[in-house]
């Protein structure tokens, strides 16, 4: 799942998801409720975080976390939060320059093989 406020980051996101997983189910979000209730109620994968409307990046993460405690969680922004990031619970930070990396970097989190036919010499 996918939690922004930003449909042109989600629509990124997705969009680079997808060329590593090209089967997967990506679920967007741009409201903290819905994502919360998703975290808790469905069976995910990953969640890669920015923030909401109503909900800074790190606070969100630490209610994530609250949900759902073994969930990979990757956060996402312009601005360094490595170590914040990581503090609040999540899994992975990611700088929005490392965005094609994306899929990459949930496939070596979640212990997979990307898809053979999105890998570039």
């Amino acid at each position: 799942m996918i939690v922004d406020d930003n449909p042109d980051g989600r629509f990124v996101v997705s969009k680079t998801l997808l060329r590593t997983f090209p089967d997967a189910i990506v679920q967007e979000c741009q409201n903290s409720d819905t994502a919360l209730a998703i975290v808790r109620e469905e069976p995910l994968d990953a969640v890669l975080s920015h923030r909401t409307a109503e909900v800074e990046g790190l606070v969100l993460i630490r209610l994530l976390r609250d949900v759902n405690p073994t969930i990979p969680i990757i956060m996402f922004s312009g601005i360094d939060r490595t170590a914040d990031a990581a503090a609040a619970g999540a899994t992975r930070f990611l700088d929005y320059s490392e965005w094609l990396n994306t899929g990459k970097i949930v496939a070596e989190i979640l212990g997979v093989t990307p898809a053979l036919s999105t890998l570039r010499p």
